[in-house]
């Protein structure tokens, strides 16, 4: 789930970056991308929970962590909207 995410993700900026799209149509691609990499970081770190309260298996428990983190990595800031869409932060804005 993780790396078809990103993939899918980085496959949707780069066409946004060559689209001459506005920038509400680029703004709410991205948001669209953003969603669908995160419900492909979802699925997984759900599972893993499920799968760790059946067997009781902590490998399980860490896995989920490790996803739980990796959220908290992709979370969208003003600055990394503007550097993967290539447009001035201050237009974000």
């Amino acid at each position: 789930g993780f790396f078809t995410g990103n993939r899918l993700f980085s496959k949707k900026i780069f066409q946004l970056r060559e689209s001459a799209a506005g920038l509400d149509v680029k703004l709410e691609l991205y948001r669209s991308a953003s969603l669908i990499q995160w419900a492909l970081l979802e699925a997984p770190a759900l599972f893993a929970i499920i799968c760790f309260l059946l067997t009781e298996n902590y490998s399980f428990l860490a896995l989920a962590g490790a996803l739980i983190i990796l959220f908290v990595i992709n979370t969208p800031a003003k600055i990394k909207m503007a550097m993967l869409l290539q447009v001035p932060e201050d237009e974000i804005s």
